[in-house]
């Protein structure tokens, strides 16, 4: 669905997280977990509802679903952004269920998520909010979530902040940041 991410679990099967609900427009808990090799789709439930977030395989083998919209209010733009999120699950392939993970240090949608050979995670970038103020800006921010220790390392700035680029694992084990747009909407 729209704003929705797809993973595929390292047994093959895919998960299939969040995005708008069609009947209602706002962010659903609802995920789909579909096996190829039978064709069978069993539904799942988020804790949390999602729409713009990011999934990054972790090195044991469980999916980090972060940030993203958890409410969207169309109706008036001075609560439009509110809803960004800065919570995490953890979906276990194995129990097939999802548990809380440690939360992204900054709101986040719109974000990338790109896991190293080592097993971490890069979450870099997206549409954040400003504290106190909660004014919606581009970030310049990324962190490192190390899924073994479940903590983020300190702060990295980006050159330029983005938002909806994604992140390429390179052979030399940096993650190279494309696409997507800048805070002035310049691509």
């Amino acid at each position: 669905g729209l704003l929705a991410t797809t993973t595929t679990l390292p047994d093959g099967r895919i998960l299939m997280s969040g995005g708008l609900d069609p009947s209602t427009g706002q962010p659903q808990t609802r995920c789909v977990l579909f096996d190829p090799a039978t064709f069978e789709c069993k539904e799942l439930l988020m804790a949390v509802p999602r729409a713009g977030h990011v999934a990054a395989a972790l090195k044991s083998g469980e999916v980090m679903l972060s940030g993203g919209f958890t409410t969207l209010d169309l109706s008036d733009l001075t609560f439009l952004f509110q809803g960004i999120t800065t919570s995490v699950e953890i979906f276990d392939p194995a129990t097939e269920s999802f548990r809380a993970g440690k939360d992204l240090p900054e709101p986040k949608a719109f974000h990338s998520a790109t896991t190293d050979s080592a097993g971490r995670v890069l979450v870099a970038g997206g549409l954040t909010l400003l504290p106190v103020v909660n004014v919606p800006f581009v970030s310049l921010f990324a962190w490192t979530y190390d899924g073994a220790k479940d903590r983020y390392g300190l702060p990295l700035l980006l050159n330029e902040g983005r938002l909806l680029q994604s992140g390429a694992l390179l052979d030399d084990g940096t993650v190279l940041l494309v696409g997507g747009i800048d805070a002035s909407g310049a691509p």
